[in-house]
């Protein structure tokens, strides 16, 4: 199930963070797109990107009965920055292999670059509007995103939100460290 996000301020956010990704793009250059030891956390950075965090943490716990989530259980968040040229897309791809509770993946676009769109495998199409966000309840749908037409960047800032179980599973594992280390509480 794929729910909308209100992001209070939404596009004042986006326009916010959008100068400091476009003086680091560098930084947020990766191969292949979707890779699990990104080595920052969107998150952690300074100015908006703070406001964006309480802002999607106040409606994930708010929409939380549309999408069952247990809001008694403790959860994690990770994001990363996609950058995207003209003519470039992020392929097909999932984030978990395994179906797990408590695990969502969603994304706040920061600059659509004219009519682009994330399109699950499921036949779901959710047009990236600058400033709009939306979660899909699970990790293991697969999804793409449309080729960017545009000459301007199309900037997305994805994330992962997992339960303390998932985390923990991870944690125990020595050689997952890297990717767990990315998360932070999301509380």
């Amino acid at each position: 199930m794929i729910i909308p996000i209100d992001i209070q301020n939404g596009v004042d956010i986006a326009a916010g963070v959008k100068p400091f990704i476009l003086a680091n793009t560098e930084k947020f250059k990766r191969d292949p797109w979707v890779h699990e030891n990104i080595q920052y956390n969107a998150f952690t950075f300074p100015g908006e990107f703070v406001y964006l965090y309480h802002s999607l943490k106040t409606q994930f716990y708010t929409n939380g009965e549309k999408i069952g989530i247990d809001t008694h259980m403790p959860y994690y968040i990770k994001g990363w920055i996609n950058v995207y040229h003209k003519n470039e897309k992020i392929p097909w791809h999932q984030h978990n292999d395994t179906k797990w509770p408590g695990m969502y993946h969603g994304v706040f676009c920061i600059e659509s670059a004219g009519e682009s769109y994330t399109v699950y495998e499921d036949g779901n199409d959710v047009e990236s509007i600058n400033g709009g966000c939306h979660i899909i309840n699970d990790m293991t749908t697969k999804h793409t995103s449309t080729k960017n037409l545009s000459d301007e960047l199309r900037i997305t800032l994805a994330f992962d939100i997992v339960g303390l179980d998932y985390y923990k599973i991870k944690w125990d594992n020595p050689n997952n460290r890297p990717s767990v280390n990315q998360y932070i509480p999301f509380v």
